[in-house]
């Protein structure tokens, strides 16, 4: 008889474990799908910010050192946002990844451009740097939007996607 309540009680604390286990990988998972999310949209706008700066005056801005700075790009948490990734889709991973680096060379043209000033960067060098910026831009908007489509396809509510 002891050993059958031992036994039913182990039972019931293995129960009791997988519960909570299970528990902790849907909220993983709705933590890692959230995180991906917020870094993508905020991505989105800083890209769609540096967008608009380019399209306007932004050799005016370049020439005169007025460009905005610092110039932010990607999240200050990128290397946790692609862990995230990483634990829902290596693809996902893989292609928010790829649009990281374009912004981080966005960000490096830019940085460029400005110290390029300091040497007498002129108003007429800026129209090639500027169709370069554009289509970087563009180029990764267009990456992060495909990222932002892939994540909406994984369900936040099926814990199954999570690798651990």
């Amino acid at each position: 008889m002891a050993q059958a309540n031992a036994a039913q009680a182990q039972a019931h604390a293995a129960t009791d474990t997988l519960i909570t286990l299970r528990q902790q990988i849907y909220s993983q998972g709705v933590l890692a799908h959230n995180v991906i999310d917020v870094a993508i949209k905020s991505a989105l706008r800083n890209v769609e910010f540096w967008q608009q700066q380019v399209a306007g005056e932004f050799a005016l801005a370049v020439t005169s050192k007025r460009l905005p700075t610092p110039v932010i790009l990607t999240p200050l948490n990128d290397s946790q946002v692609l862990d995230s990734a990483g634990r829902l889709s290596r693809e996902i991973a893989n292609t928010l990844s790829s649009a990281f680096d374009e912004l981080n060379a966005v960000r490096q043209k830019i940085e460029g451009m400005s110290r390029l000033n300091e040497r007498g960067l002129s108003y007429v060098d800026c129209p090639k740097e500027i169709r370069e910026l554009s289509a970087l831009l563009g180029h990764a908007k267009q990456t992060l939007q495909r990222c932002q489509t892939d994540l909406y396809a994984i369900p936040k509510d099926d814990p199954s996607t999570l690798r651990l």
